[in-house]
C-alpha cells in the first residue's frame, strides 16, 4: 500500500512538473543587409512579443533584440549592448516574397536616438540541422578596387557529404570572381556581388540559392539567380529529375505552373504600376529553359533565365500542391508534400 501511495505521489509529482515546462519557441533565421553589412538575425516568437539577436558577419558578436509585432505584421525591435544600454531600434513589416512565399522582414534601423537611419532587408533561411550538428558560417572575397564582393557558405560539422558540397560552392563562386576579375581593371566602374539564401537545409540535403549583381559598365546591370542542390548523405548533387516519380512526365507540368506564376507575377506589378497587365509578355520564350532550380519547404523554385526586359520575372514558385500526383515518395521532395498533407 505504500508502495501505491509513493507510487502516485511521484506520478503526480512529475505530472506538475510537464505541465509546468513550456516549450521555447522555436528559433527563425533570417539573413540580409543593414545597409551594405551582412547580418544573420534570430528570432523567437511568443504571441506577439519577439526576442532574439543577431550578428554582423564580420564581426560576429551578438546582439541582443527584444520587441513585438502586431497583427498587421509591423515590427519594432530594440537592439541592447552587452552592459544593457539600448543601441539601436528596428521598425520595419514581416511580409510574404513574391516569387518563393518565404518570410522577409524588411523596413528601417537607426540608433538609439533616431539618427544615422538606413534601410535593411532580411529574407527567411530553413535551417534544419538536428543529428548531424552541421553549422553554416559564411565566407567572402572582397577586392574593393574592383568592386568585388563574392560571399557564400561552408558547412562544418560531422556529414558526409559536407566537404563535397563545401568544395563545389567555393569553386562555383571563385570561378565566376575569376571570370570577373579577367575583365576588370580598377577605375573600369565595373562590379560583382555575390551572396547566398539558405532554401532549405537538413541532415539530409542542402538546397542554396546564389544571388549576383554584375555591372560591366553598360547601361543594364545584370541580376541573376543560381543554385545548387545536394545530398549531403552522399556527397552528390540532386537532379531535378530525381523529385519525380521515374516516367512521370513532369516537363509540361512545371512549364504550365511556371506561366501560371509568370502571369501572376506579372498582373501583380501591373496593378501596383497602375498599368493594364500584357498577357503576352512571355509568349515566345522557352519556359523549359531553366538556369537553375531550388527546394524550399513550401514549394520548387525555378530560375529562369529571360530577355533582360523582363529579366524582373526570372524567380518562379511552384507550390508543392501543384506537382504533389508525380513527387517520387522516396525523393528529396517527398517530406515536404508528406508534411503539407499532414
Amino acid at each position: 500500500m505504500r508502495r501505491l501511495i509513493l507510487f502516485i505521489i511521484l506520478s503526480l509529482a512529475s505530472a506538475t512538473v510537464c505541465l509546468g515546462q513550456v516549450a521555447a519557441p522555436p528559433t527563425q533565421v533570417y539573413r540580409g543587409a543593414i545597409g551594405r553589412q551582412a547580418v544573420v538575425v534570430k528570432l523567437q516568437r511568443a504571441g506577439d512579443k519577439l526576442a532574439g539577436s543577431y550578428v554582423y558577419e564580420r564581426v560576429g558578436q551578438a546582439i541582443k533584440l527584444t520587441g513585438q509585432v502586431d497583427a498587421q505584421g509591423q515590427v519594432t525591435l530594440a537592439e541592447f549592448d552587452a552592459m544593457g544600454r539600448q543601441t539601436g531600434k528596428f521598425t520595419g513589416k514581416f511580409g510574404n516574397e513574391e516569387s518563393s512565399e518565404d518570410f522577409a522582414l524588411a523596413g528601417t534601423w537607426t540608433r538609439a536616438d533616431g539618427s544615422h537611419e538606413t534601410s535593411f532587408s532580411l529574407t527567411e533561411q530553413h535551417i534544419a540541422f538536428a543529428q548531424t550538428k552541421l553549422q553554416i558560417s559564411s565566407k567572402t572575397i572582397t577586392e574593393r578596387r574592383l568592386n568585388l564582393s563574392a560571399t557564400y557558405l561552408q558547412l562544418s560539422g560531422l556529414s558526409t557529404g559536407a566537404s563535397a558540397f563545401n568544395r563545389a560552392v567555393a569553386s562555383f563562386v571563385t570561378k565566376m570572381a575569376a571570370e570577373f576579375k579577367a575583365d576588370a581593371s580598377p577605375g573600369d566602374h565595373m562590379a560583382l556581388e555575390i551572396d547566398y539564401n539558405v532554401l532549405f537545409a537538413n541532415d539530409a540535403l542542402i538546397s542554396v540559392e546564389l544571388t549576383n549583381y554584375t555591372d560591366y559598365g553598360g547601361a543594364h546591370p545584370n541580376n541573376a539567380f543560381d543554385a545548387l542542390n545536394y545530398d549531403l548523405r552522399t556527397g552528390r548533387p540532386i537532379a531535378l529529375a530525381a523529385l519525380f516519380k521515374r516516367g512521370a512526365n513532369y516537363e509540361p507540368i512545371l512549364q504550365r505552373a511556371t506561366l501560371v506564376n509568370l502571369l501572376a507575377q506579372m498582373k501583380r506589378l501591373a496593378g501596383e504600376n497602375g498599368e493594364p497587365p500584357d498577357d503576352t509578355l512571355f509568349a515566345g520564350n522557352d519556359l523549359a529553359e531553366r538556369r537553375a532550380w531550388g527546394l524550399t519547404p513550401r514549394g520548387l523554385v525555378i530560375y529562369l533565365d529571360l530577355p533582360h526586359v523582363i529579366s524582373v520575372f526570372d524567380k518562379v514558385f511552384i507550390p508543392w500542391a501543384e506537382v504533389q500526383d508525380i513527387i517520387e515518395p522516396q525523393g528529396p521532395a517527398a517530406q515536404f508534400v508528406q508534411a503539407k498533407r499532414k
